[in-house]
C-alpha cells in the first residue's frame, strides 16, 4: 500500500507540474472603453491579446465587428463576462475578444455599437489598427 501511495503521489506531482508548464503566458488586455475612436496596437507574429469593452445586450445593443480584407490578425474568441458587482437583470456586461497576430503586416478591426437589425450608422465606433512584425 505504501508503494502504491508513493506512485500515485509522484504521478500527481508530475501531472500538476506538466499542466503548469503548458499554460500560456499572460496576455495584455486593452480597455476599448478608454479609447475615443482609434488606437494602433503593435504585435509580434504569434502574440495574443484581449480587447474588452462594456455592452448591454439586453437592450439589443452589442458590438458588431468588421475586419479589413486580408487581415493579419484573427478574432479567436468573443466571451461575455458578467458584471458581478451588478447582479441585476439588464445590467451591463463586458465583451472580451481574444485576438491573435498571425503574420507580419497591417490591418484594422472596426467595432460598432449598434443593434444588429438597424441600418443607421452606429453612434459609437472604434477602429483598432494592428501592426504585426
Amino acid at each position: 500500500k505504501a508503494m502504491l501511495k508513493k506512485i500515485y503521489l509522484t504521478f500527481g506531482v508530475v501531472l500538476i507540474l506538466t499542466s503548469c508548464a503548458t499554460q500560456q503566458g499572460t496576455q495584455t488586455t486593452f480597455d476599448l472603453d478608454a479609447i475615443q475612436t482609434e488606437k494602433t496596437i503593435q504585435l509580434k507574429a504569434g502574440e495574443q491579446i484581449k480587447l474588452e469593452v462594456t455592452t448591454n445586450p439586453t437592450t439589443g445593443y452589442d458590438w458588431q465587428t468588421t475586419t479589413s480584407k486580408d487581415c493579419v490578425v484573427t478574432l479567436l474568441n468573443k466571451e461575455n463576462i458578467p458584471n458581478l458587482s451588478e447582479e441585476m437583470f439588464g445590467a451591463s456586461i463586458r465583451n472580451s475578444y481574444t485576438i491573435k497576430a498571425e503574420q507580419a503586416g497591417k490591418c484594422s478591426i472596426q467595432f460598432e455599437y449598434k443593434r444588429s437589425w438597424e441600418t443607421e450608422p452606429a453612434n459609437n465606433t472604434k477602429r483598432i489598427h494592428f501592426i504585426v512584425k
